[in-house]
């Protein structure tokens, strides 16, 4: 295993023992004598390997004893990946979805496959030769038309129901015309159809190349990679010790996957003559036989040609002995027939089919070549002819019916490999460049006014970058506009790419900006990074200062959410100066506002304070929608600070504001916010039917985080109504979203719900160790507010064990955080915790003084759970009060 690997495990169990351990960084780093970014580079894997003196401090520091200490010590050695990289893949953390199912990926198999007996049984002698253990690899390489991909397909299906680990597919897109996958984009791309989680996929080639083998490690998996450029483009792709199998197939022989990974070739060649007979006379039914061999002949015996000539005689007068005559009559047909030149042949054959195609079809077949996606649909058709909508559809109709598109879904038409690499030949040789480029820059036009108008009904909040209003583009409701972008988004992160790298590099800033809320929305970690990254680098290398304040801002978010707080203040303040420096005040607004969020999260209420009233005062009223996702924060702020009846006004505050605004998913996350505050001052009914209401959105949305936060919320409104079952199936549902979604912060939360449940129906012992989970993540992604929490829960779960001594502890320490950070709630509620704890072990007095405190802590928050569960805390002190004084009493008069 490579360095780079090594180290990013190792920072893995260096992560993992720190939080068993219940260590921040910087305790770590100050106990072990080492500096905060060591520490800090250990676990993200920047250190690849560790000096044998830092090892050593840090398993002392960490408790690591025996065997488990020199099992750590030695993940730092150089040669330890080559003995032991089998249990390495253990150490990584579990990375799939729970539930996740082996994958069938592959494309339907070709309707009536003709011929390549021989092809078959080649593939079949190689599989039964394979070894077990190891990853065998087999090339199927071919002139382009050949029909490598159709035998691929043909043949996986047939021996798939031997490998039970599934079968993945990807198009590697080689020779497509289009931007081939990089390494990075195919590895995201088949991981995910092994469901590992998005969050989980590094951004590093050799890192994500080292997640594929361990999750492919002892499964039997058919991988299909169709279409590779070259080798560089596989090697990262294969699996590693293990019964796989991966079928490639390319138009180059790939010589050093032979040489140096050991793959069999098998090289297609063209179809046998009766096959291709066989073949015409499936595809045109009953005709002249010494017709249909000459036709064979003159279309080289390749499957994708004999396949067009076909349609081109059912489209036209059905007589395939005069189509073989004007194959014969011309120049062009007559270079169909030289079976050595198989491109020229091909391009004889699409020739045809093209010139017999009326002007304007000829046109968009052209410009198809220049989008950035698999797909066109009639709307990205107008956009590349600057024509309507309908006459767009008419002509991709056209084209289909001419089989040079084809429709794999309603609506959607996409050119074959080898016709989009025509379409490109023709485009360059009849259009201007002049011409291309207008056509470019319509579409990506096209594309931010479409992703304006989607942003404007899913997160009207997020700032964007003004847009060119002349392109206008409307959606029915937020359903529509979601759809598109999911459905576009492979051409949309592309088309941000290419922008960024041949032009115009404002497009590929404005179009990653445009597509700042839906990432966020999505939560999609690496696909986020490459397209905030791919418009920031735009606009530095253009020296746009605005273009680079919305991307740092993008950035800041990006990192918010995988709780790397210190780089996601980083990008804010970058964001806050640069739109400081331009006078781009809502910009300078929405960096407040993140800087605010930030700090929040990181447990920093006063900061958290400043920069929202800030980005308040600097908001532009026009905006409804952002002033009131601004104030929306700042309730936020004042609900963690236990201020309830405030947060609630505020957030009842912003539904007025937001009435008909169409910013739905505002709208569904005020919701949420206010039924929580509503369950916390007593209103457990009217609670609910705020969650609910949001729920619904962030379903429809498919938006899983928020849909977990939703549960968790009600959850907590059906136990404090004593509705302990609903409570329970909600919290555990709320636990599983969160670990499918890889939200650490949600997951703690929810773990310290399903805690108090069933805390709160006397089973103790099966809530320890939700509340120890809690615990962990909590510290993982510095919560402080949840950290109290499940110490409060411990401490419940001690008094009901008896050990007096642990849970005043646990209650103390509860206190001790929320009383630093300056969270009411949970401060009350560690006060009454400390004081049953103390009333328990007879000291009466210190419980008494505790629940007085409790009382008036609450009587501040205005939570009602607390306040009743302070005052019989409050009672219970008094009565055992009176029962010292009366006893001494007695005493005295004996």
């Amino acid at each position: 295993m490579a360095g780079p690997v090594a180290a990013v495990a190792f920072g893995m169990v260096l992560r993992r023992r720190r939080t068993e351990a219940l260590l921040t960084q910087e305790q770590l780093a100050e106990r072990a004598g080492l500096s905060v970014r060591t520490v800090r580079d250990l676990e993200r894997g920047r250190v690849r390997f560790p000096r044998t003196g830092s090892l050593r401090m840090l398993a002392e520091v960490l408790g690591i004893e025996g065997a488990e200490r020199v099992e750590f010590e030695s993940l730092g050695r150089r040669d330890y990946w080559a003995e032991r990289a089998a249990s390495t893949a253990r150490e990584v953390p579990e990375v799939l979805a729970p539930g996740h199912r082996a994958p069938a990926q592959l494309p339907a198999d070709v309707s009536g496959f003709t011929g390549r007996a021989e092809n078959v049984r080649t593939l079949d002698e190689l599989l039964a030769a394979a070894d077990p253990a190891a990853a065998n690899i087999v090339v199927l390489s071919g002139a382009p038309g050949v029909g490598k991909t159709a035998l691929a397909v043909h043949w996986a299906h047939g021996v798939r129901q031997r490998f039970p680990g599934g079968q993945l597919y990807l198009n590697l897109l080689g020779h497509s015309g289009a931007r081939p996958l990089s390494p990075m984009d195919a590895l995201t791309r088949l991981l995910r159809g092994l469901d590992v989680v998005p969050d989980r996929v590094p951004t590093d080639v050799a890192e994500a190349s080292a997640l594929l083998r361990s999750t492919l490690a002892d499964t039997r998996t058919l991988i299909l990679l169709d279409d590779a450029g070259n080798a560089d483009q596989v090697r990262p792709l294969l699996p590693g010790g293990s019964g796989c199998l991966v079928l490639v197939t390319s138009r180059s022989s790939l010589r050093g996957l032979v040489a140096r990974n050991g793959a069999a070739q098998l090289t297609v060649q063209a179809m046998a003559p009766d096959d291709s007979n066989a073949l015409l006379t499936r595809l045109l039914g009953p005709a002249e036989p010494d017709a249909v061999a000459e036709l064979a002949r003159l279309c080289g015996h390749l499957p994708l040609a004999l396949r067009i000539a076909a349609a081109n005689i059912l489209g036209g007068d059905r007589d395939v002995a005069a189509f073989v005559e004007r194959l014969r009559s011309g120049n062009r047909l007559a270079e169909l027939a030289v079976p050595a030149d198989t491109d020229a042949m091909v391009r004889a054959a699409f020739d045809l089919s093209y010139e017999a195609l009326p002007g304007a079809a000829r046109r968009l077949f052209r410009v198809m070549a220049i989008a950035p996606g698999r797909d066109v649909t009639g709307a990205t058709a107008a956009a590349l002819l600057g024509s309507s909508v309908e006459d767009g559809l008419g002509l991709l109709e056209q084209l289909a019916g001419a089989h040079l598109v084809e429709q794999p879904v309603a609506g959607r038409f996409e050119q074959a490999d080898l016709l989009r690499l025509y379409a490109g030949e023709r485009l360059t040789s009849e259009d201007t460049e002049q011409e291309r480029a207008v056509a470019w820059r319509r579409l990506l036009a096209h594309y931010l006014a479409a992703l304006d108008a989607a942003a404007r009904l899913l997160y009207s909040d997020v700032l964007r970058l003004p847009v060119d209003p002349s392109a206008a583009v409307s959606f029915a409701d937020h359903r529509e506009a979601l759809a598109w972008i999911d459905a576009e988004m492979p051409a949309l992160q592309t088309a941000v790419l290419r922008a960024a790298d041949a032009g115009p590099a404002r497009a590929a800033w404005q179009l990653a900006d445009a597509l700042h809320g839906y990432l966020q929305l999505r939560g999609s970690v690496l696909q986020w990074w490459l397209v905030a990254s791919a418009g920031l680098g735009a606009a530095e290398s253009a020296g746009d200062p605005t273009g680079q304040a919305a991307s740092h801002l993008s950035m800041a978010r990006m990192y918010t959410r995988q709780d790397r707080y210190a780089d996601a203040v980083h990008h804010a303040e970058l964001a806050l100066a640069l739109s400081s420096a331009t006078g781009w005040t809502e910009c300078v607004a929405a960096s407040h506002r993140v800087l605010g969020n930030i700090h929040r999260l990181s447990g920093d209420t006063e900061s958290a304070g400043v920069h929202l009233e800030q980005a308040l005062a600097l908001a532009d009223p026009a905006d409804r929608a952002g002033a009131a996702s601004i104030i929306n924060n700042i309730a936020t702020v004042n609900h963690e600070l236990g201020r309830l009846e405030a947060a609630a006004t505020r957030y009842s505050h912003v539904l007025e504001l937001l009435d008909e605004s169409g910013a739905t998913t505002v709208i569904a996350q005020v919701r949420t916010d206010l039924g929580d505050a509503l369950n916390g001052l007593g209103r457990h009914d009217e609670a609910l039917w705020h969650i609910e209401k949001a729920l619904q959105v962030h379903r429809e949305l498919a938006d899983r985080a928020q849909e977990g936060y939703d549960l968790r919320t009600m959850a907590e409104a059906h136990r404090d109504a004593g509705r302990l079952q609903q409570a329970s199936e909600l919290a555990e549902r709320a636990v599983t979203i969160a670990a499918e979604v890889d939200d650490v912060r949600l997951h703690g939360q929810a773990c310290e719900t399903v805690g108090t449940v069933l805390l709160a129906g006397g089973r103790f012992e099966e809530a320890m160790p939700q509340f120890e989970d809690a615990l962990k993540m909590a510290t993982a992604c510095g919560n402080k507010y949840a950290l109290a929490q499940a110490h409060i829960g411990r401490s419940g779960v001690y008094l009901a064990r008896g050990d007096v001594v642990q849970a005043v502890a646990s209650a103390e320490k509860a206190v001790d955080i929320a009383e630093r950070v300056g969270f009411l709630v949970p401060e009350g509620q560690g006060r009454i915790a400390a004081a049953v704890a103390r009333l328990a072990a007879g000291q009466k007095k210190e419980a008494l003084a505790m629940a007085e405190s409790a009382v008036a802590t609450h009587a501040m928050t205005g939570y009602s759970r607390g306040r009743t569960q302070a005052e019989q805390a409050l009672e219970a002190a008094k009565r055992a009060a009176v029962a010292v004084v009366r006893q001494g009493t007695a005493w005295g008069t004996s």
